[in-house]
C-alpha cells in the first residue's frame, strides 16, 4: 500500500511469517485493533492483499521522552503505550466486574496534551472512566515515564468489583517482535533480562504465558498466576493487575524506566525534574485561536527531540533559534561543527556542510553571539571555501544547459544552498570586520547566482515552462517545493518573484488536495512536511494558506501530534513516523511566519493574517519575540470594524522598513507615523507605533 521502503520490508515480512503465525496459533487472542480495523473490507482502512501484521492504517502516535536522551516511549490514539527500545507494547485493560475491555473496545477515548508535559488519555465505558496520564521523569539516577492509572466508576457503580490489568505484548506498530524471557520480582517488571517497569505498589495478579499454546485471557478462566515465563519461540506475553473497589484503584503508579538496569525506588523518592524550559517561547504569542494549543503542544514534544543525533537537521536549527535562549542552538552546532573534517565536509549526518552554514549565520543574526563565530571562524571558511572548489567550480566551468547538468535529484535546490551559504559567509566576514574574506565570498556568490539564473532562463526557453524539475528524466512531482527553498527559508527570490509565483501555481494545480500536497512518485497519501514547506512559501507571497490549517488541525488529533504521511480520507497517519519531528520542526516556523519574517534589511509583519480568510477578527498578541533586529512586541485588536496594530520594538539593528501584507478586505485609515502603500504591502517607517485598518468587507471563512 506504501511506498515507503522501510515500512514495505516491515509489511512483507510481516504478510508471511506473521500473517502464518496469526491464522495458525494466535486466532484466540485479543488482537490489536488496528489489525482487525484494517482488515474489514467495509472500513476505508481496509488493506489490500491479505492478512498483513503491521500497522498500516492507524500509523498515528505521541512521542514522550525521559530526561534528555532515554528511550522514547509512544502512546497511540487508544491508549496503548509502545516501547521503542524493546519494541513492545502495552495495553491497558479493564475488567467491570461484567465484560473485559480492551483497546478499541471503549465508547469512546479522549486525550490531551497537558502543559507538565504529559499526555492524558481518558477511555469511557458504561460504569465509568478509566484515565492514564504519562509524565517525563528526569533526576541525576533516572530518566523514564510516571503512568498514573486511575478508574473513576459512577455514584451509583461504585460497589462493582473491577480490575485494570497492564498487558504486556510482543509487537508494536511495525509488526511482531520477540518477547522470550518475563518475570516480576520486588515491584519490578524485567523482561528479556531488562527492568522495564517499577511498580508503586504490589500488584495482585501476574500472569505470563507463552503466546503459541494461550493467551493471557486463560487466566480468566485459571484463575492461577505465576511469577515468570520462558518462550522460546520469542511469543511471550502477559498482565499484571490490580482489582478491588474503583475507589481502591484510582492511584495505579508505576515508572517506566529507559536503562537496563533503573532504580525505580529513587525515581518515586526524587522531586520530578523536567527537560529545558520553553515557557518564554510559550509566552511570545497568543492568538484566542487553535493555533495556541498547536504551538504549546509542539513546543512541549521539541523537548522530546533535542538532543544529538536528532539535531543534526537544519530545520530544527532554525526552530531552536527562534524557540529557545540560543543554548540548545549553540550546543547542537557545536555538535555539527565536530563532524566536519580536514576538507571542510561532513561524512556522516543529516545536515549537509552549506546547510550547517546557514544555520550558524541564522543563529548569529538572531542572537549577535560573536564570540561563538570567532571561535569557530577557521572552520566555517575550511566549510565556504571547500563548497567553492568542490562544488561550485564544477557548476561554473561546465557548458551545457540544466537538463544535463543534474545528474543527480534536487540539483538545483543544493545550488540554492550553496548560494545562501556564500552570502550568509559574506556577512559573517564583515561581522568580523575580514575584508578581504568577505569580497571572496561575495564574488563567489555572485558568480554562481549568475550561473544559476542563467540555466533558469535556458530551462525556461527550452521547456516552455518556468518550473526546474527534479530529475534528469524531467519528471516534476510536489518534490520541486525543494526547489522553493530560494524563497523560504533562504529568501534569495524577493517577495512576488515570478518564477516563485509559476512554482506554486504548478504544484497548487498539480498536486494540491483539501489543503495539503501529495507525493504521487513513491508515496500515497498527503505529506505533510511538504505541505507545510509549500505554506510556508504560501505566507510569503501573500496566498491564503486557510485550508492547509484546517487540514493541519483534523490531521493533529487531540494530542496536536502530527504524523509524516496521512490518508486523504480518514486523516489517519499512513507514514512510517505516526509522530514526525520533520513535521514539528516546518509547523512551527509555519507559525512563526505567520506572524514574522525577516526579508533582507526589512522586516514583514503579520505576513499571513490579513491574507488568510482564517482570521476574521484577529485578536493577537506578540511578546518580546527574537528577530533578526532584536526583540519585537505588538498586538492587534479589533474595534468594530477597524483593527489596530500596536508595534513596540527594542531594535538591535533597525530595519529599513516594516511590511505589512493586507488583502482587499482592508485599508489603512490612521498611523503614527510616515508610510505607503506599494501593492498589496504597506511599507511603514520602523519607527511607527500605531496603524489602524478598516474592513471593507467581510473576508469570510472558506
Amino acid at each position: 500500500m506504501l511506498g515507503n521502503q522501510l515500512l514495505q520490508r516491515v509489511r512483507v515480512k510481516s504478510s508471511t511469517d506473521a500473517g502464518r503465525l496469526i491464522s495458525d496459533k494466535m486466532r484466540d487472542w485479543i488482537l490489536p485493533y488496528w489489525y482487525t480495523r484494517q482488515n474489514n473490507p467495509l472500513l476505508p482502512t481496509y488493506v489490500f492483499g491479505g492478512l498483513t501484521f503491521c500497522n498500516l492504517s492507524y500509523r498515528n502516535w505521541t512521542a514522550i521522552r525521559g530526561g534528555t536522551a532515554g528511550e522514547v516511549l509512544f502512546i497511540d490514539r487508544m491508549g496503548v503505550l509502545f516501547h521503542s527500545r524493546l519494541r513492545l507494547s502495552f495495553e491497558i485493560w479493564v475488567h467491570t466486574g461484567e465484560r473485559l475491555l480492551t483497546p478499541g473496545g471503549f465508547e469512546k477515548v479522549f486525550q490531551r496534551w497537558t502543559p507538565d508535559p504529559g499526555i492524558e488519555t481518558v477511555s469511557y465505558y458504561e460504569h465509568g472512566i478509566c484515565k492514564t496520564q504519562l509524565l517525563p521523569f528526569a533526576n541525576s539516577v533516572n530518566e523514564g515515564i510516571i503512568c498514573n492509572i486511575s478508574l473513576v466508576n459512577r455514584s451509583e457503580d461504585q460497589l462493582k468489583l473491577s480490575a485494570i490489568y497492564l498487558v504486556i505484548r510482543p509487537w508494536d506498530f511495525n509488526g511482531l517482535s520477540a518477547i522470550r524471557q518475563m518475570e516480576y520480582k520486588d515491584n519490578y517488571l524485567l523482561i528479556n533480562k531488562s527492568k522495564v517497569i517499577f511498580f508503586e505498589k504490589e500488584p495482585q495478579h501476574c500472569f505470563f504465558t507463552d503466546g503459541i499454546r494461550e493467551d493471557v485471557t486463560e487466566y480468566f478462566q485459571l484463575g492461577e498466576g505465576n511469577a515468570g515465563l520462558l518462550a522460546q519461540d520469542g511469543l511471550g506475553t502477559g498482565l499484571v493487575g490490580f482489582s478491588g473497589l474503583p475507589a481502591e484503584l484510582n492511584a495505579i503508579k508505576l515508572l517506566i524506566g529507559d536503562k537496563k538496569n533503573f532504580n525505580g525506588i529513587r525515581g518515586f523518592l526524587a522531586k520530578k525534574n523536567l527537560m529545558v524550559d520553553v515557557s518564554n517561547s510559550l509566552n511570545r504569542i497568543r492568538t484566542d485561536t487553535a493555533i495556541d494549543q498547536l504551538l504549546a503542544a509542539s513546543l512541549g514534544y521539541l523537548r522530546f527531540f533535542n538532543h544529538w543525533p536528532y539535531c543534526a537537521n537544519i530545520y530544527q536549527i532554525f526552530v531552536f533559534n527562534r524557540f529557545s535562549d540560543g543554548s540548545w542552538s549553540r550546543n547542537c552546532l557545536k555538535e555539527c561543527l565536530k563532524q566536519v573534517t580536514w576538507d571542510g565536509l561532513i561524512h556522516n549526518g543529516d545536515i549537509r556542510p552549506e546547510q550547517l552554514l546557514v544555520g550558524v549565520a541564522d543563529y548569529f543574526k538572531l542572537t549577535a553571539d560573536h564570540h561563538f563565530i570567532e571561535k569557530n571562524w577557521s572552520t566555517l571558511k575550511r566549510i565556504g571555501y571547500a563548497i567553492w572548489h568542490q562544488k561550485v567550480k564544477r557548476i561554473l566551468l561546465a557548458d551545457f544547459g540544466l537538463e544535463k547538468h543534474s545528474s543527480q535529484d534536487f540539483f538545483y535546490e543544493r545550488c540554492l544552498w550553496y548560494c545562501a551559504a556564500l552570502r550568509e559567509l559574506e556577512g559573517l566576514a564583515n561581522a568580523l570586520r575580514e575584508t578581504q574574506e568577505s569580497h571572496n565570498f561575495k564574488e563567489q556568490f555572485l558568480a554562481l547566482w549568475s550561473k544559476l539564473t542563467g540555466l533558469l532562463e535556458d530551462n525556461i526557453k527550452s521547456r516552455g515552462i518556468r518550473v526546474i524539475s527534479l530529475r534528469q528524466s524531467c519528471d516534476y512531482g510536489a518534490g520541486i517545493i525543494y526547489n522553493l527553498a530560494g524563497a523560504y527559508p533562504l529568501r534569495l527570490w524577493e517577495q512576488g518573484n515570478s518564477y516563485v509565483r509559476d512554482t506554486l501555481d504548478f504544484v497548487l494545480q498539480k498536486y494540491s488536495f483539501q489543503g495539503g500536497i501529495y507525493s504521487p512518485f513513491e508515496f500515497q497519501g498527503i505529506d505533510l512536511a511538504l505541505s507545510i514547506r509549500a505554506g510556508q512559501v504560501l505566507i510569503r507571497e501573500g496566498y491564503d494558506y486557510t485550508e492547509l490549517l484546517k487540514l493541519l488541525f483534523a490531521a493533529a488529533g487531540d494530542t496536536w501530534s502530527l504524523p509524516g504521511r496521512i490518508h486523504p480520507l480518514t486523516k489517519n497517519g499512513i507514514g512510517e513516523y505516526g509522530h514526525d519531528p520533520e513535521v514539528l520542526y516546518q509547523l512551527l516556523l509555519l507559525v512563526r511566519s505567520i506572524f514574522v519574517i525577516e526579508e533582507g534589511s526589512c522586516l514583514s509583519l503579520f505576513p499571513g493574517i490579513f491574507t488568510s480568510n482564517f482570521w476574521e477578527r484577529p485578536q493577537l498578541k506578540i511578546s518580546r519575540m527574537i528577530t533578526y533586529f532584536g526583540e519585537i512586541s505588538c498586538s492587534c485588536s479589533c474595534i468594530q470594524d477597524q483593527i489596530q496594530i500596536d508595534f513596540w520594538p527594542q531594535y538591535r539593528i533597525k530595519p529599513e522598513k516594516i511590511y505589512i501584507r493586507i488583502n482587499n478586505a482592508f485599508r489603512p485609515v490612521y498611523a503614527d507615523n510616515d508610510w505607503k502603500k506599494r501593492a498589496s504591502l504597506l511599507e511603514m517607517n520602523p519607527d511607527f507605533h500605531i496603524l489602524r485598518l478598516k474592513k471593507v468587507k467581510s473576508a469570510g471563512l472558506s
